[in-house]
């Protein structure tokens, strides 16, 4: 399984069809490079969720979240 990454500006943000991983340019290269790297996470994390769909909302939630802890501790945006 392998997923394709580009780079579409006609998209507000980043998005994935499951094949895919669709990221508007200008957004990504404003990130920081620990944004960037929870985006990718995130889009990857909707991938490998969707074989399962009953688990996706509360796995996905808790585990994004977590991602997020560590990226705003990293920043120090505690």
């Amino acid at each position: 399984m392998g997923l394709n990454v580009y780079y579409d500006d006609s998209i507000p943000t980043a998005s994935t069809n499951g094949l895919d991983i669709k990221i508007n340019t200008p957004w990504f290269l404003d990130l920081t490079g620990p944004e960037r790297i929870g985006l990718l996470v995130h889009q990857i994390l909707h991938v490998a969720m969707q074989q399962q769909p009953k688990r996706k909302m509360v796995g996905e939630t808790q585990l994004t979240r977590y991602l997020e802890t560590i990226l705003r501790e990293k920043n120090g945006d505690e």
